[in-house]
């Protein structure tokens, strides 16, 4: 993994990751805590509804889910706690970060600031940092729980911006979801999509 954005980029500041799908490997954990939550509450949700909750909150994940497979039937708040709780004890045994994101995010913080806006909770990102070792590098966090919009609404990388004191122009955001570049664009960033493929 490099960053290379290129001359007419020069001036960038500060580095914005996103989390889930760029430094951790962890879409499929998200997916099964939020599957075990549906069907520990008898929810029927098919399958293909995750296909467009990549990036979302999981707040807006269970909202979606509750409006289209039972309505009024349950809370999304409730329902979110208890994936987050679920997910939580995936954890210790299944995470993992990409390799060489590690070394990438050190390369970069001897040049930017860096900051993390992510889709998932605090109580997440938390766990994410403290098995990883992340606190340092970071100057701004920014996560799900902390906006009314999730992406790709421009709120959650528009706080991020105004905590780290820049205009949104010299901030690069590293996303791999549709809605997460959609959100970055459209805060003002300077969006730059990245994709994993199997060996």
């Amino acid at each position: 993994m490099s960053l290379d954005i290129g001359m007419e980029y020069q001036l960038i500041q500060a580095v914005i990751f996103d989390m889930d799908g760029v430094i951790t490997d962890t879409e499929p954990l998200h997916m099964a805590a939020e599957r075990q939550t549906c069907a520990d509450h008898g929810i029927d949700a098919p399958i293909e509804l995750w296909e467009h909750f990549r990036g979302r909150t999981t707040f807006d994940i269970f909202e979606t889910i509750v409006r289209q497979c039972c309505p009024g039937r349950y809370d999304p708040a409730k329902l979110t706690a208890y994936k987050v709780q679920t997910y939580l004890q995936l954890v210790p045994s299944r995470l993992t970060v990409f390799p060489g994101v590690l070394e990438f995010i050190a390369a970069c913080a001897n040049k930017y600031l860096l900051a993390l806006t992510t889709s998932s909770t605090a109580a997440i990102q938390c766990e994410v940092f403290r098995q990883f070792a992340l606190n340092s590098f970071f100057t701004v966090v920014t996560t799900g729980d902390q906006v009314k919009n999730g992406k790709p609404h421009p709120e959650p990388y528009l706080l991020t911006v105004r905590r780290l004191g820049l205009t949104a122009d010299k901030c690069a955001v590293i996303e791999d979801s549709d809605s997460g570049l959609c959100s970055a664009a459209a805060a003002g960033c300077v969006p730059l999509g990245i994709t994993h493929l199997s060996s």
